[in-house]
């Protein structure tokens, strides 16, 4: 039982690695650039013009296009926000200058992250309601 203790305890005190959360932030973003592009990968191994349509609305559709940057925000917000902005630094004792630099700059990329996300989440609901609930691509 001391064993589990102790783990527990150092994992505690142990500051967040910005690498860690870089990665999941990039990766996320891959995610999004992935996921934008398969109608076009599909598209050019179709030559039937009604099936692509279909299939472009319902994948970068208003409601797909909204889970997707929930879905990612979350995932950033949880796994790599989230672990940089509580204060652990405090618990894991002095830290070099370049750690702390790049901890909070990566902070700030996913902070960036959100509001770009949240930016154009709002564009796409302002113009979806003043087109009359038409897609504005």
């Amino acid at each position: 039982m001391a064993l589990f203790s102790s783990l527990s305890k150092s994992k505690q005190a142990q500051a967040p690695l910005p690498g860690l959360s870089l990665g999941v932030l990039v990766g996320n973003i891959a995610l999004l650039w992935v996921w934008a592009q398969i109608p076009v990968w599909y598209r050019s191994g179709s030559a039937d013009l009604d099936a692509y349509a279909t299939f472009w609305d319902a994948w970068l559709g208003a409601a797909a296009i909204s889970a997707m940057l929930l879905l990612t925000n979350a995932a950033v917000l949880y796994w790599a926000t989230l672990p940089l902005a509580l204060p652990h630094l405090e618990e894991a004792g002095p830290v070099d200058k370049a750690q702390f630099w790049k901890h909070h700059f990566v902070f700030w990329l996913c902070v960036s992250f959100h509001l770009v996300c949240l930016a154009f989440a709002g564009w796409l609901a302002l113009t979806i309601l003043t087109k009359g609930w038409h897609w504005p691509f």
